[in-house]
């Protein structure tokens, strides 16, 4: 596919790689962050989760389902999802789908990273603040 941008009275292309997603066969993935329909050619409109994630609505054996844009880029191009690990964006911007944002990691990783970059605080599960109890005395 080529996609056509008008920058005043030049046109330039862009060659877009696409891959079939492995659990979605009718669907095909970019690195740059893209779904398509392999038959049509058209590419879907995300949609933004209250997250901040973008999803698509995808067809499987007739019946719809939506998925995560990130999570179907990564399976793609970095192979299906290991066990025990989350689909992260390294810059944790949750709408850069690009392949180059993204990688597998554990849930904790992910966790810290996301309260590093937010500010949050680490509230571990046994010990919360202000509290007083049989675990928290």
């Amino acid at each position: 596919m080529e996609c056509w941008y008008s920058c005043g009275f030049i046109l330039i292309t862009i060659a877009i790689m696409w891959k079939t997603i492995p659990s979605y066969p009718r669907y095909e993935a970019s690195p740059k962050g893209y779904v398509r329909h392999k038959v049509t050619q058209r590419v879907l409109k995300p949609y933004t989760q209250k997250s901040g994630y973008l999803t698509v609505c995808l067809c499987r054996n007739g019946n719809k389902k939506t998925a995560k844009v990130h999570c179907l880029i990564l399976e793609t191009f970095g192979g299906l999802r290991p066990p025990g690990l989350v689909c992260t964006h390294l810059n944790h911007n949750r709408s850069d789908n690009r392949l180059e944002n993204l990688k597998w990691d554990t849930y904790s990783n992910n966790n810290k990273a996301g309260y590093r970059e937010n500010g949050r605080k680490v509230v571990l599960p046994n010990v919360l603040p202000n509290v007083k109890g049989r675990k928290n005395p």
